[in-house]
Formats: structure tokens, C-alpha cells, sequence
């Protein structure tokens, strides 16, 4: 690109709630949330080499209600429910201007614009005491997912629905008094949105996407299996996971390529996924004033996508994890983080095109975070962060974003 802006990218969110308690048996506690989110993505974009200047204006307008209520039956049932209704309108308009001759026209804009997402749910959640040992915790959700894609110039208008049920399973078991097993199982799904459905425009990884109408939903089921033990000075938890995605939404190459040399995509259901992981993480306090805590993940995925065979996932980090140490007194406390990742070069096709990524893989690296906190009184406390400590470059896998150098965060909070 010549020119890839932000013009404007900005959001603007209001949001009243409303709690209340004591209205009766199956009704002890009752939440009321309505909130309005307006987000703009305003674009200015130019080819390299082009005498073309195409300046976009798309604004999302979500009006958003829950409504909850909530019951618990001393220690037997810890039930929830309620229902969600959110509906989406997007408005979208693209102008291309000649820099030659300074004209304008208007052109394809990058979504339909007036398209509406309207989604209603209801669910139903219960924590249930079977025994002194066994928790089971269960919940459904029945979600209704509607798209209406606007006419444009190129496409008819179109109407998608979706109508789905989503539930989940898991039970906590106190092996003994300081050792707990967990398990979980649990089902869910994703509609297509309006940008699954009718994006049209520019990609990362030189890619040109066009909009597909006819997607359906995917699909996901997820179990993991954990094992906690807590101690007196701390506590270890261990979890193995694992998820599996069918008729997965991914972009995929429609063999044709635009004006401008970028690759022509489209979204389809054309793959499967499957990951698994391993998560760690404990504490433990030696003595009165110090505190170890520490976190380690590891995530392996593959992916196949219809009649191009197995890849590694996109975008899957790789082990990285955080040891920590704390030092506290009455008044003030001091501690060191060193926050760690291991090289990724497990990349798929789409990870080596991606400009974010670089093609031989993303290198390991180490940083080190010192902090101090002091409380003069029940009403201050001034707190420091020197990060980076040796001044390290590296970055986060797939963001596309070399992290901060050396640098000193310093804040004053009172409370009044």
C-alpha cells in the first residue's frame, strides 16, 4: 500500500444497569443491562503505485439488553438465567478519487450497507450440590442468529438464519481436602456475521476478500480435565485441554487475482481444526513476606482445510508463560516478573504470507519487569514498574507489533 489509514477509528460506548434482590424464591437477585456501543473504522487506502485515493466511512451501531435473574437453594442449586438481544446495523460507503484529474466517483463499498444482525438468546445455568464432594455445574443456551444483508450494485439482497443450541457439562470433585478434580464438557457454535458474510476489500497477507452469502455456522466442542491442589502457603493447578472445530469459517484462495495483484479470497465452511494444550500455574508463600507465583502454556493446533491437506494452525502461539516474585511489609512491597516465549516457526500458508509474521517463524525471547508499591496511608498509594529491563526486542506472535523498549510506568492513586 501507498497508504493504509485509520480515518477515524474510534468508538463511543454508553451503558446503564439496573440490581435489585428479594423478590422471592426463584427470584432472589435481579440484574437489568442496556448499553449502546457506535464504533467507526473509517478508511484511507491507497495501491502502491496508483493514482487511485479510496477514503471509506463504516459505522457499527450495536444496541445491546440482558436481563437476568438469579436463585440459590442453600447449598443444592445456584441457578441463573435470562435472555440477551442485541441488534447490529452497519452503514458503509467508499469514495475513489482520481489524484490526476481530482474527480470522484462512488464506488462498491466495503460492506452492504444497512445490513442488521439481530441476535436473541436465552439461557439457563445451574450449580448443583449432589454430595459433600461433587459439584456438577450444567448450563443451555438457545441462540437465534438473523443477518440481512442489503442489496448493492453487484448482489441481491439476502437473509440468513440461524437457530442453534449450545450447552456444557462439568463436575468438581474433592478427591481429598487439599486435592480437587475438575472436568468439563461443552458444545457451542458461531453464525456468520455481516463481515463473514459481505466483506468486500483488502486483507492482510496481500489478499482480496469478496463476500459469501451462503455460509452456515461452525461448530465446537471443547473438554478439559484439571487437577488442583492447595496447601496451606499455596496452591498448584494443572489442565489439559483440547478443541475441535467443524465447518470452520477460514479465507480461502479462489485462484483469481485482482487489478491490483492481490490474491482474491472468500470466507468459507472449508475447514476443520483441532487444538490441544497444557496450562500450569501455582503460588506458594515462603515465610511471612515472600510469594512465588508462576504460569506456563503450551497450545499445539492443526487444521485441515477441503482438498489442501494438513497445516499447522494460524497464529498459535507458542510455550510462554510468567515466574514471579513478591517481597511484602506493611507499608510498601517490591517483586520481579520475568515474562517469557519460545520461538514459533510451526506456521501454516496464510502464517508465511502474513506481513505480521515473520516467514522463517517468530524467535524466543525473555523479559524482565521490576516492581515497587508504597501505601503512606489508608488513603494513598504510589506504585512503579520499570519494564523491559535489559531492553530486550522482541515480539508477541502474530501481532505485528515489536514490543516496548525500556520503559517506567509510574502511578499516584487516591481515594477520597
Amino acid at each position: 500500500s501507498q497508504q493504509f489509514l485509520f480515518m477515524p477509528n474510534s468508538r463511543l460506548f454508553v451503558h446503564g444497569s439496573h440490581k435489585s434482590a428479594g423478590y422471592g424464591r426463584w427470584l432472589d437477585a435481579l440484574e437489568i443491562h442496556l448499553g449502546w456501543q457506535q464504533m467507526r473504522d473509517g478508511r484511507r487506502t491507497q495501491d502502491f503505485g496508483s493514482m487511485a485515493v479510496r477514503n471509506e466511512a463504516n459505522r457499527s451501531d450495536l444496541l445491546g439488553l440482558t436481563v437476568q435473574g438469579s436463585a440459590i437453594e442453600s447449598d443444592s442449586h445456584a441457578l441463573t438465567y435470562g435472555i440477551d438481544i442485541y441488534h447490529d446495523e452497519v452503514s458503509s460507503s467508499r469514495i475513489e478519487t482520481d489524484l490526476a484529474t481530482g474527480n470522484s466517483s462512488v464506488v462498491r463499498a466495503r460492506f452492504p450497507d444497512g445490513s442488521t444482525l439481530t441476535n436473541v438468546d436465552a439461557y439457563v445455568h445451574d450449580r448443583i450440590g449432589i454430595s459433600r464432594n461433587l459439584l456438577l455445574d450444567v448450563g443451555l443456551r438457545l441462540s437465534h442468529a438473523r443477518v440481512d444483508l442489503a442489496m448493492t450494485a453487484s448482489s441481491a439482497a439476502a437473509q440468513i438464519s440461524n437457530l442453534d443450541l449450545s450447552g456444557s457439562a462439568g463436575i468438581l470433585y474433592a478427591l481429598s481436602d487439599t486435592t480437587d478434580l475438575v472436568a468439563n464438557l461443552a458444545r457451542g457454535f458461531r453464525a456468520p456475521n455481516i463481515f463473514d458474510l459481505g466483506t468486500l476489500g483488502a486483507r492482510p497477507g496481500n489478499r482480496f476478500n469478496i463476500a459469501n452469502p451462503d455460509l452456515g455456522p461452525e461448530a465446537v466442542i471443547t473438554g478439559d480435565l484439571g487437577l488442583r491442589i492447595t496447601h496451606s502457603r499455596g496452591t498448584v493447578e494443572a489442565v489439559i485441554w483440547g478443541s475441535d472445530y467443524q465447518d470452520k469459517i477460514v479465507s480461502v484462495f479462489t485462484g483469481m487475482v485482482d487489478p491490483g495483484g492481490r490474491d482474491i479470497v472468500q470466507s468459507r465452511n472449508a475447514s476443520s481444526l483441532s487444538l490441544q494444550g497444557v496450562e500450569l500455574s501455582g503460588k506458594w508463600q515462603m515465610g511471612e513476606r515472600h510469594l512465588f507465583d508462576m504460569t506456563m502454556n503450551y497450545t499445539h493446533g492443526e487444521t485441515s482445510i477441503a482438498n489442501q491437506g494438513t497445516e499447522p494452525a494460524d497464529r498459535v502461539p507458542p510455550l510462554n508463560g510468567r515466574f514471579g516474585w513478591h517481597y511484602e511489609r506493611s507499608d510498601w512491597r517490591a517483586g520481579a516478573q520475568w515474562t517469557f516465549a519460545d520461538q514459533q516457526n510451526r506456521l501454516c500458508a496464510r502464517d508465511i504470507r502474513d506481513p505480521r509474521i515473520n516467514p522463517a517463524g517468530t524467535p524466543g525471547w525473555g523479559v524482565l519487569n521490576l516492581l515497587w508499591s508504597y501505601n503512606p496511608g489508608s488513603q494513598w498509594r504510589v506504585s512503579a514498574r520499570m519494564n523491559n529491563v535489559f531492553d530486550r526486542s522482541y515480539r508477541y506472535h502474530g501481532s505485528g507489533i515489536d514490543a516496548a523498549g525500556r520503559h517506567l510506568r509510574l502511578d499516584v492513586e487516591g481515594n477520597f
